[in-house]
């Protein structure tokens, strides 16, 4: 796994996924607004990206309101001028519909797209390293050594 992103979500706990789904093959039926880091050591979520590619199912990444307030206020503070002449006003009032703006329809839709691939991608990273695992956990790593280093050219 990528422990250099997965430190950065995990202190981001207000990313939720949600998705509605009534499928009977799958192992989900309805699942509401379930953190990602719950779904990075599960195969779920390439289940439902596959239900998904089958338009079988929407998925819906997002940050909740009082997240998404909280960041909006603070780029607005970082933006804004504390001046309280009418014009500083004034661009103040234009910098809080830019930031509005650029959060809409520029960072938080960058933003799920990343999540989503952060997602598929550290779920695929866990379930290979759990199939690696396994393997190596089944394997005689002795056997091998004796049927590889065995001297065939001797056999009639």
């Amino acid at each position: 796994m990528n422990t250099t992103h997965t430190s950065y979500v995990s202190n981001i706990p207000f990313l939720t996924c949600s998705y509605l789904f009534i499928y009977s093959s799958q192992n989900f039926k309805y699942l509401n607004q379930k953190s990602i880091r719950e779904m990075l050591e599960t195969p779920q979520f390439l289940h439902i990206l596959a239900a998904e590619a089958e338009h079988l199912v929407t998925i819906s990444v997002f940050i909740p309101p009082e997240a998404k307030a909280d960041f909006e206020r603070k780029l607005l503070d970082a933006f804004s001028s504390d001046s309280f002449t009418e014009s500083a006003q004034a661009w103040n009032a234009e910098r809080s519909r830019v930031v509005q703006e650029v959060l809409d329809q520029h960072l938080i839709p960058a933003g799920v797209k990343w999540a989503r691939e952060y997602i598929r991608e550290e779920v695929e990273d866990y379930l290979a390293a759990k199939c690696s695992d396994q393997l190596h956990s089944v394997s005689n790593p002795q056997w091998i050594d004796t049927y590889f280093n065995a001297d065939f050219s001797t056999a009639g």
